[in-house]
């Protein structure tokens, strides 16, 4: 459900009370939190990638391939997207069977020495400085 398979991979879930417990559970192994919408383009922008079909991905930079996979949802562009995803709109869940996880950097290379042990759980809005650095 969640499709992260590999480390350092990220995604965006809905917000509701089942993914509050899922999430529960793995607070011992993921770090997570509450993006602001700026973050969550700027995830998109450097790291979105669609999914064509099973075997072929797409940088979701290119605004007519984002039309082409996804018009029929009403997306005509990268921004359209984020703002689905953003507000969990009705097209939520069909949006997100196009898109890969983010593929994110090592924290732990990112920040050096200076990387904190064992900083998993809700982060809540503090999340939004992790992913700048990571993204």
């Amino acid at each position: 459900r969640l499709g992260l398979r590999k480390p350092f991979w990220g995604t965006v879930l809905r917000n509701d009370e089942a993914t509050s417990q899922q999430m529960r559970l793995l607070d011992p192994f993921v770090f997570y939190g509450y993006p602001t919408i700026q973050t969550l383009r700027k995830l998109f922008l450097t790291r979105g990638c669609l999914r064509i079909n099973d075997k072929e991905t797409t940088s979701l930079t290119d605004n007519a391939k984002v039309e082409e996979h996804l018009g029929a949802y009403g997306m005509l562009c990268v921004e359209d997207v984020v703002q689905e995803l953003w507000t969990a709109g009705r097209h939520f869940d069909d949006i997100k069977q196009h898109l890969c996880a983010f593929q994110l950097s090592n924290l732990k290379k990112v920040e050096g020495l200076y990387a904190r042990r064992n900083e998993f759980g809700n982060m809540r809005e503090a999340i939004n400085k992790k992913i700048w650095k990571i993204a």
